[in-house]
């Protein structure tokens, strides 16, 4: 047990040393439930007291988002990477990005204060958006490492897809816009 929660602690303030040590072999096992655990925590700081059955079928579909925006998110990661002409680490870059979000533990109790203590609601949404920033800064390291790359690289993977979806949206926004202009002549 001693051993569990010196990775734990590792994950979060030493997490080169315990990407370095991790085997590979069999990817999906451990990152999946590190998913699970941490979409759970999350789903069950948002619902209300009273736990009715329909809300088993929100946490069914947390879990189910979060394997899918898991899958993809590294998937895009992995398709950017490809782009420079980088080595696929798909099954490496899973089980990294799933230890990224250990940090996504702390919001559980960061909800409940700010819940439950009107008082310390803004030092409550101040320490979310540390923890968000820590998982984003776990995020870089965990790609840095599956793809022995600098930080500043993995930045650039990072911030890719996401300007892609901006450019494409608007593009698409633009097209539907001129047809609505031609359409009105």
């Amino acid at each position: 047990m001693n051993e569990f929660f010196e990775k734990f602690y590792d994950i979060l303030f030493a997490p080169s040393k315990v990407f370095e040590s991790i085997s590979y072999d069999k990817p999906y096992k451990m990152p999946l439930l590190v998913v699970l655990l941490t979409s759970s925590v999350v789903f069950l700081t948002n619902i209300k007291v009273t736990f009715t059955p329909f809300e088993l079928l929100g946490l069914t579909g947390s879990w189910l988002s979060a394997v899918i925006y898991w899958l993809f998110f590294c998937l895009f990661v992995n398709l950017c990477a490809q782009m420079f002409n980088l080595k696929s680490n798909y099954s490496k870059l899973l089980t990294l990005s799933a230890l990224a979000t250990v940090p996504w533990l702390f919001l559980a109790p960061l909800k409940l204060l700010k819940a439950f203590s009107p008082l310390s609601s803004e030092i409550a949404v101040f320490f979310i958006l540390i923890v968000w920033v820590w998982t984003v800064v776990l995020q870089v390291v965990a790609i840095s490492r599956a793809y022995d790359i600098p930080s500043k690289n993995a930045i650039g993977i990072i911030i890719i897809p996401f300007l892609g979806f901006v450019v494409y949206t608007v593009w698409i926004f633009d097209f539907f816009l001129k047809i609505a202009q031609i359409s009105t002549l």
